[in-house]
């Protein structure tokens, strides 16, 4: 009888150690990217922006918030090619290094390698902008169900 608990415990045991595997440890390194994010019409700190850092490689995406002077910070960051984006309300969203603002827009890839100290990332964010008005007919009174579209003219080969 004693066989058969020892054996039963030895299967469990074996079952959990071996079943159980513990995820792999996110790559931790000793590099650091640094910078500060500004609105781009008047050069003025952004504070409490989000900045986000990807690494598709490493499969990682890290965020920070600026302080009151649009710094940020990361660290500890293994070595790989890495995407920088920043967002704040009123503001679009841009990527580092890309010539139009949007989420979506190609940017400059940060290759950072072992012990490397990137500290001057700069990031200009341009406010956003919103048409309002209201559409009334010749008493004042709302338009309902009025088509309203916003147009932008455009000269090609000095033409509009």
């Amino acid at each position: 009888m004693s066989r058969v608990l020892l054996s039963a415990f030895i299967a469990v045991s074996c079952a959990s150690a071996f079943g159980q595997q513990q995820p792999a440890p996110a790559a931790a390194g000793t590099g650091v990217i640094a910078g500060v994010v500004t609105g781009a019409d008047a050069g003025t700190p952004a504070r409490g922006a989000q900045v986000r850092l990807i690494s598709t490689a490493l499969r990682i995406s890290r965020n920070a918030t600026t302080d009151d002077e649009g710094r940020f910070l990361f660290d500890r960051l293994a070595p790989a090619d890495y995407t920088l984006s920043a967002t704040k309300p009123g503001f679009l969203d841009t990527v580092y290094g890309a010539r139009k603002p949007g989420p979506t827009a190609p940017g400059a890839t940060i290759h950072l390698v072992a012990a490397q100290k990137i500290e001057t990332i700069s990031i200009a964010l341009m406010k956003g902008g919103a048409i309002a008005g209201a559409i009334v007919d010749e008493f004042g009174d709302p338009v309902f169900e009025a088509r309203v579209t916003a147009l932008r003219f455009s000269y090609v080969n000095g033409v509009r």
